[in-house]
């Protein structure tokens, strides 16, 4: 795939907003957000992806532990049953 290739013709952008049952106005963020750190894409559609995309690799990490831990505050739950609880989910 090119990685100037349409961002809408990637399979994995229609999967992830199925998952999350969210459709993205800008298919290239998403798209963007599917590339692993480091990979070596420089570009998607018109986006440059900086630094290997590890800045928003960053962002994506700091974002999932905020919710795994509003989830576990405010869930009640005591140290370590959030983790059993996503292994067995």
């Amino acid at each position: 795939m090119s990685s100037h290739q349409n961002s809408t013709t990637h399979p994995g952008v229609s999967q992830l907003e199925q998952v999350l049952s969210y459709i993205f106005v800008d298919k290239e963020v998403a798209r963007e957000a599917l590339q692993l750190p480091g990979n070596g894409v420089a570009w998607i559609g018109q986006r440059r992806i900086s630094n290997g995309n590890k800045r928003l690799a960053v962002l994506g990490d700091q974002a999932l532990n905020m919710y795994l831990c509003d989830t576990w505050y405010n869930g009640g739950l005591m140290e370590g049953e959030l983790a059993q609880t996503a292994v067995y989910s």
